[in-house]
């Protein structure tokens, strides 16, 4: 009888193996572990559990209502060909502790008589004792495994959190996550919780790249970068993650199939097995908190991962969350350095122009003079005037390399330099000449080239091809 007393499994029959073989072949059902639903009990059954002994003269009658797919003829059939007779007699012992009933004991034959049902008490008693024991020597063994199962992931976790706090470089930290969890067995992943917490974006997977490209190509979804919308995992997030509490899921498959539901749990195991063959793995997602706010998630798999691990990853987690934060911080504050170094060096310039303006009074060379230390910082300008009747834009003057100027030119078939730009040619127009508003446009070259297709009448797809080409 399985823990929860709701069904019932065999466990081992007498019959030569070649024979009931040749029965299951016949019913179409695999005897040894057939699982019986409790639903399927009749009485006879449910006496059982009171401690009962059943002396029972049809047992073809009775086991039709344990497999309820079959109908009694070809039961009939099935115990006449592993050479069970009908007059047969069948007694039915509890296999019995003093906590609970583990079992029974069928007991068959032809010479079979009530009288035997002592003398198979006894021995159905000896059975329970015998299975009581070795129940407990198995959890005793399983105890000491979990136990230095549990003592040895610990040690490894630690290792792992002890080379990840050695550096506060983002990549760096990611890279050593994956290969040290690798040593373990384990695979993992990082997600981050998007500030408006509507979206979880994967921005590490440990999986293998030529994996990744089989999901890929069976689901057509890729995993790295992949955006998760809050709709199909809100529930998992309040009741989960927002509260700090880990997940462990028994198949990470299914569960990934429910939090992308684009990606089926059958397609997904598929290219799983093809892949690298693995598809009985455990998995655990563990929140990365912030004081009390979820800023992540760890989430890391394999198939030597047990539930019992979940308090050892929740504290690496949290090693791993406080590296992540520090490493962030110093990107963050060498992101800082950069921007005022650039800054800086932007004004230097500037002001080394402002300074040599005082040496000349020709255009022309105050422009040179800007174009060559601008030049240093990577910008490259280009200045226009208005001409007299403020319709148009003239360009006067253009920092870019004299031979990407010229091939430009070819493509456009005119000159550069003195180019009219018409009002109706320039979209910012409004904004620039008439509002005399600065401003910063983040797709410069599509604007660009959608002013020019306006001005020169050559159509979009041919400069955007042609420019792109050009200056790559």
């Amino acid at each position: 009888v399985d823990d929860d007393e709701q069904s019932a499994t065999l466990q081992y029959g007498s019959h030569v193996h070649p024979l009931v073989k040749s029965v299951q072949k016949l019913i179409g059902i695999d005897l040894q572990g057939y699982r019986v639903d409790r639903r399927y009990w009749d009485n006879t059954v449910t006496d059982l559990f009171t401690g009962k002994t059943l002396y029972i003269d049809r047992p073809i009658e009775w086991a039709s209502s344990f497999i309820p797919k079959l109908s009694p003829k070809l039961i009939e059939k099935s115990l006449l060909a592993i050479k069970q007779r009908p007059n047969d007699k069948l007694i039915l012992l509890p296999i019995l502790t003093s906590a609970k009933v583990l079992g029974a004991l069928a007991v068959w034959g032809e010479t079979i008589q009530k009288e035997d049902v002592p003398t198979l008490k006894l021995f159905a008693s000896q059975i329970g004792s015998t299975l009581q024991n070795a129940h407990l020597y198995q959890e005793e063994q399983e105890r000491s495994a979990e136990l230095k199962h549990s003592k040895s992931f610990i040690s490894a976790l630690s290792t792992v959190a002890a080379n990840i706090g050695q550096t506060q470089d983002l990549d760096q930290i990611t890279q050593i996550l994956g290969d040290e969890l690798d040593k373990l067995g384990l695979g993992n992943l990082l997600v981050r919780l998007n500030a408006d917490e509507e979206t979880a974006t994967v921005y590490h997977i440990s999986t293998a790249h030529n994996v990744l490209q089989m999901i890929k190509r069976f689901t057509g979804i890729s995993l790295e970068g992949y955006s998760l919308k809050r709709k199909h995992w809100q529930k998992l997030a309040e009741d989960y993650f927002f509260k700090g509490k880990a997940l462990f899921v028994k198949d990470p498959y299914e569960f990934t199939s429910l939090v992308i539901p684009k990606m089926p749990t059958k397609l997904l195991r598929k290219a799983i097995a093809l892949s690298e063959g693995q598809t009985k793995d455990k998995a655990a997602y563990i929140p990365l908190m912030e004081g009390k706010h979820a800023h992540g998630i760890l989430g890391v798999w394999g198939i030597d991962l047990h539930e019992a691990d979940l308090p050892a990853l929740n504290v690496f987690a949290s090693q791993v969350s406080a590296a992540l934060k520090s490493a962030k911080k110093m990107q963050e504050e060498r992101d800082e350095i950069d921007r005022v170094t650039r800054v800086n060096e932007f004004i230097r310039a500037l002001s080394l122009v402002a300074t040599q303006l005082g040496t000349t009074s020709k255009p022309d060379e105050i422009l040179d003079i800007l174009d060559f230390e601008l030049s240093k910082l990577g910008i490259t300008f280009m200045l226009t005037t208005l001409d007299e009747n403020s319709q148009a834009l003239k360009i006067r003057y253009t920092s870019m390399e004299k031979k990407w100027l010229e091939t430009a030119e070819k493509l456009i078939r005119r000159k550069a330099i003195d180019f009219p730009i018409k009002k109706e040619d320039f979209p910012l127009w409004t904004e620039v000449v008439d509002g005399k508003k600065s401003i910063i446009i983040e797709d410069a070259l599509k604007t660009a080239i959608e002013g020019l297709s306006s001005a020169t009448k050559i159509p979009v797809q041919r400069l955007e091809s042609s420019i792109t080409a050009l200056f790559k």
